[in-house]
């Protein structure tokens, strides 16, 4: 039917209720189009005022500076684990809590590394540390793998999910929206469900000859609630000077990671979305 047929058959309220609808679908598209294309300008904005060089092309967005290169993936959630890692800056109260304990950081570990940003980051602070990476998606694990490039002699890149212990666990894409920076882990297979290898932090220590951690960053979508258990042996701690934990409130296992914590005297600090704990004993 043609709209002009179609509106013969409404009363005059119905024509004047579906043309204001129609009109306000308009305007919202058209304003939803300029703040996808303002929110885009001020990302290039910022990635200037940082001295990166860009460049795209039909795969990713390419960023270079001081020889080193990012890529980040159209149409992922790349850019936005950008602005979190590089333009709002959400690791510098790690980076400033090991400058203010004197912290001599040679030792990274990289849990849920996504497609490696963080790990570029401290790398850029901490220039002579090396990094263990884990990352169990293999679409982040291959930006990953081509983001730490330059940094192949200080990096080992796990394809592998952080656990509680060595099994077999599998890809999930249903933690909030299931996109890019958000994949998870669990140990019951579902249908059509990826397996990807789970590592403990005490198997990484004795595979790498790891006398100390002096940064553990973990974000690991949820993860954590099935690590930091009492019951599981969390003698890793004792060796990690700083940790810095993205806490995902959907598990509540808030309180009990802060107890575990402070058992082992951490001192505990809390950012908007990352929890740091400094090991005292150390």
């Amino acid at each position: 039917m043609k709209l002009k047929d179609f509106l013969t058959t409404l009363s005059g309220k119905q024509k004047v209720g579906y043309l204001t609808g129609a009109a306000l679908d308009r305007v919202k598209n058209v304003l939803t189009d300029f703040e996808s294309f303002r929110d885009e300008r001020r990302f290039y904005t910022d990635i200037e005022h940082l001295g990166f060089e860009r460049d795209t092309n039909d795969i990713e967005l390419q960023l270079s500076k001081n020889g080193n290169k990012i890529g980040l993936r159209n149409n992922t959630t790349d850019n936005k684990v950008f602005q979190q890692v590089y333009i709002r800056n959400e690791y510098l109260p790690l980076i400033d809590c090991a400058k203010a304990n004197s912290v001599e950081v040679s030792t990274i570990v990289d849990a849920g590394a996504n497609i490696g940003l963080t790990s570029l980051k401290l790398l850029e602070y901490f220039s002579a540390a090396k990094v263990v990476c884990l990352e169990p998606d293999p679409g982040n694990f291959s930006q990953l793998q081509r983001n730490l490039l330059s940094y192949s002699t200080q990096t080992v890149l796990l394809q592998a999910a952080l656990w509680h212990s060595e099994e077999e666990l599998y890809l999930g894409n249903d933690f909030r929206g299931g996109l890019e920076w958000s994949r998870n882990v669990t140990a019951g297979k579902k249908t059509d469900a990826s397996a990807v290898s789970g590592i403990s932090l005490n198997t990484l220590i004795k595979q790498y000859h790891l006398s100390q951690i002096d940064i553990l960053k973990i974000d690991i979508e949820g993860s954590e609630a099935e690590i930091f258990k009492p019951e599981n042996d969390l003698s890793f701690l004792d060796i990690t000077k700083i940790i810095a934990l993205e806490i995902h409130d959907e598990f509540n296992c808030r309180e009990t990671i802060y107890q575990i914590l402070r058992d082992r005297d951490y001192v505990i600090f809390n950012g908007v979305e990352l929890t740091l704990g400094i090991n005292m004993r150390l």
